[in-house]
């Protein structure tokens, strides 16, 4: 599949359409709708297959820096340990876990979109807003940008 940015000017330099690029075929006037239909949710389905991956690596990504964190927090425990290590250990536990939040949290944004619990509209908050929104799992307490009311917005992946 090429890249969507060079698909137009593959496909002029081709002297095809894009329905055609994406078939991989010459289409027929007479099944040129349905093939577009085809094509169209042959998109979705990938772009569906492509939100759940990204959806478990943003739970692998999330559950290893929080194991990270907990495992070294619990090493801070022991007692033959120097205080400058004790320092060390504490800054990078919280650096993994920040860093590793973080990441999970820019997957969540860029994966699906949110839907307005009083209005139904479907957006994409930016990054900060899902970063300090209060959260009960990929529910967030969000303002909706259509109808500017704050509401618990359920995440839909797909």
């Amino acid at each position: 599949m090429p890249d969507s940015s060079l698909m137009l000017k593959l496909c002029n330099e081709l002297d095809i359409s894009v329905n055609e690029l994406l078939s991989g075929e010459v289409i027929e006037k007479a099944n040129y709708n349905k093939k577009a239909e085809q094509n169209l949710l042959g998109l979705a389905k990938l772009e569906e297959i492509q939100n759940k991956k990204m959806m478990m690596y943003e739970m692998v990504i999330g559950s290893l820096s929080t194991i990270s964190f907990l495992a070294l927090m619990f090493t801070l425990s022991l007692p033959t340990m120097k205080t400058m290590v004790r320092i060390i250990i504490f800054i990078l536990a919280f650096l993994i876990l920040i860093l590793g939040i973080s990441f999970a949290l820019k997957i969540e944004t860029e994966t699906g979109y949110y839907e307005c619990k009083k209005c139904h509209n479907k957006y994409v908050p930016k990054y900060l807003q899902v970063y300090f929104a209060m959260h009960c799992g990929t529910t967030r307490y969000l303002k909706c940008p259509k109808c500017h009311k704050r509401s618990w917005n359920k995440k839909i992946y797909y």
